[in-house]
């Protein structure tokens, strides 16, 4: 059995992995103009009183025709995100941009199973979280990590104290999931 020295610099590395982002994707197929659109939010907060207000511009790429238009949003709140659209229904993709932060972490706190292995090119995974809820949507071999050390845990903060015993919140998970844990078992920094 390794010391808590090494299982605590071990959990660090593994979450501070560096995520791969280039990695073969299922292809898209896109029928004509207006099928698929990414969007975003370009934050113009420092201008906001030189233009009225606004402090967000609504970025919509049509990605058959790589056409490009944009909107100015006051907000970001979802009814006026849609107003400033006036069409129906959207798909919308999340990438984590270029300028993100380096020193958090690039890998996600909570554990997940895997439901189900779908059969496609790349392969591609159905997760369900430790509840056995359900996560949306399909994730990529390379967007997921085997953890050495399933049992480990971060603690954000002690709650509360009773004897030998500690009510703790775990790092990344909602508090739905806190808990009391025995004082042994708990590897301080």
């Amino acid at each position: 059995m390794s010391n808590n020295g090494d299982v605590k610099k071990n959990v660090a590395e593994e979450l501070h992995k560096s995520a791969r982002k280039n990695f073969k994707r299922r292809r898209t197929i896109i029928i004509g103009f207006g099928d698929l659109w990414q969007i975003d939010l370009a934050e113009m907060q420092p201008y906001a009183k030189s233009n009225r207000g606004h402090r967000y511009i609504l970025v919509v790429i049509d990605c058959y025709s790589k056409y490009v238009w944009t909107r100015a949003v006051k907000n970001k709140t979802a009814s006026e995100v849609a107003k400033a659209m006036r069409v129906g229904d959207v798909r919308v993709s999340k990438y984590k941009g270029v300028f993100s932060r380096g020193f958090t972490p690039n890998w996600s706190n909570e554990l997940f199973k895997i439901a189900k292995a779908n059969i496609t090119n790349p392969a591609t995974y159905l997760l369900e979280d430790m509840e056995a809820k359900p996560i949306l949507g399909c994730f990529y071999e390379y967007e997921l990590q085997k953890t050495k050390y399933p049992d480990v845990y971060l603690i954000e903060k002690i709650l509360r104290r009773s004897g030998n015993r500690v009510y703790v919140r775990w790092l990344g998970l909602p508090d739905s999931h806190n808990s009391w844990v025995n004082k042994a078992d708990i590897i301080k920094t």
